[in-house]
């Protein structure tokens, strides 16, 4: 029979080698690279990946608001700068419509889910990674502060 010395001699060896285990697995993980774990960043790498700077999409915004804000909205962009709303010359300090590009609507997705949303409906193209429509219902108790996108007729130019 053992005596109690000879059990502890032996685990210590083993508990020194969990350990160290341990430790080489934190360090191993400690130096990978940071991994984007969720849908919304993963679409938006994809978007950068593409590097598209030059595209046209039909906008339309769902809101409490008037038809003049709901669109459909053909929006152009050429250099990540919007030059033409419906065929007419877009001057942002002339519009009392807030229009997005696609990375305006990344960093619209981004702010809405920091408020913590009673609802959220937000999907993608599977393909170049933008958003192709978005729904955030901030409250549940306050009606008409909802607001929503629908991106269509996506084409690069």
């Amino acid at each position: 029979m053992k005596s109690i010395n000879q059990h502890i001699f032996y685990w210590k060896p083993v508990r020194a080698g969990c350990l160290l285990l341990l430790l080489a697995m934190t360090a191993i993980t400690a130096c990978k690279q940071p991994v984007a774990s969720d849908e919304k960043s993963l679409r938006e790498q994809q978007w950068k990946k593409a590097g598209i700077h030059n595209y046209e999409y039909t906008l339309r915004i769902n809101c409490f608001c008037g038809p003049e804000t709901t669109g459909p909205h053909l929006i152009r962009i050429q250099a990540d700068t919007i030059v033409s709303v419906n065929g007419t010359p877009y001057i942002a300090a002339n519009s009392y419509v807030r229009l997005l590009k696609i990375p305006d609507l990344f960093r619209f997705i981004r702010e809405s889910d920091a408020r913590n949303p009673f609802r959220r409906s937000v999907k993608y193209d599977s393909v170049l990674g933008y958003p192709t429509s978005l729904y955030y219902d901030f409250d549940e108790r306050i009606a008409d502060e909802e607001v929503g996108y629908i991106i269509s007729d996506f084409k690069k130019n």
